[in-house]
């Protein structure tokens, strides 16, 4: 979600621009997109809620993450906070999202409004003693700081799962107790590649990472065959190469270390 005040408009197109130009770049290697929100387009019109509390029942609440900017003001009051934008502050965090709040330096004081200059200016020494922000001195270096803060954020937040809140890797890939296993195992020993190995007779041999296990019948071949399915269609696993039998061989990709390497 971005938010800001209504005497921020270039910065909230900057931000539009920003999150495609990440999403062109990232989106099909990471398999992550970012949908960015604010409410001029996301919201609909309602009559069921006051404005504040529908923009966050529409945005606020379907929110992964909020990216906050303050130009000259702070903002109108809500029925709870000083101001629509700090409530969009204040919704994320009690939902333990990430927030990122960017302040412009260079404000042309003659057109600010002083009773708003001052509202904001104590607000950002607040957010300074809560946590780190980061101010900006016009468009174009807005545009550069939120690329790159942009990336470190994704990175830090959304490559990996929080302890405290995350599925367990079984769970969240669906793959079975042995399946799980084997992987972990792969993970662990340093080895990505993994091959099945075939032999006269019909039985076979899958070699994956610095162990095999012992396939006896065509049904676990087919088991592990789609067990290779899932790792690829979930962005784990990638065939790098096929064997002279024609047989895939697979590859570990950082994904799985990044989900699995405990």
């Amino acid at each position: 979600m971005i938010g800001a005040p209504s005497d921020i408009d270039a910065e909230i197109n900057i931000a539009f621009d920003v999150i495609q130009n990440w999403n062109n770049i990232n989106a099909q290697s990471h398999n992550i997109v970012l949908l960015p929100s604010h409410w001029s387009i996301n919201a609909y019109p309602t009559l069921s809620h006051k404005p504040q509390d529908a923009i966050d029942r529409q945005l606020v609440d379907k929110s992964d993450m909020l990216i906050c900017i303050f130009g000259s003001k702070l903002g109108t009051p809500t029925d709870n906070y000083i101001s629509g934008t700090v409530e969009e502050i204040e919704e994320h965090l009690k939902a333990k999202k990430e927030v990122m709040v960017f302040f412009c330096s260079q404000i042309d004081k003659s057109k600010t409004n002083l009773e708003q200059m001052c509202k904001l200016l104590e607000f950002q020494k607040e957010m300074y003693k809560r946590g780190l922000c980061s101010e900006y001195a016009d468009a174009a270096d807005f545009k550069s700081k939120l690329t790159d803060k942009l990336a470190l954020c994704v990175n830090e937040n959304f490559f990996g799962y929080r302890e405290d809140d995350a599925p367990t890797s079984s769970h969240l890939f669906d793959f079975d107790e042995e399946e799980t296993d084997a992987l972990k195992h792969w993970v662990a020993s340093g080895n990505d590649s993994a091959v099945f190995t075939h032999f006269i007779g019909g039985t076979a041999m899958l070699r994956i990472g610095n162990g095999h296990i012992d396939l006896q019948n065509n049904q676990e071949v087919v088991k592990w065959t789609g067990f290779f399915a899932k790792l690829i269609e979930k962005g784990l696993a990638e065939i790098v190469s096929y064997d002279k039998h024609n047989k895939p061989r697979y590859r570990l990709k950082e994904k799985a270390y990044i989900y699995f390497n405990s």
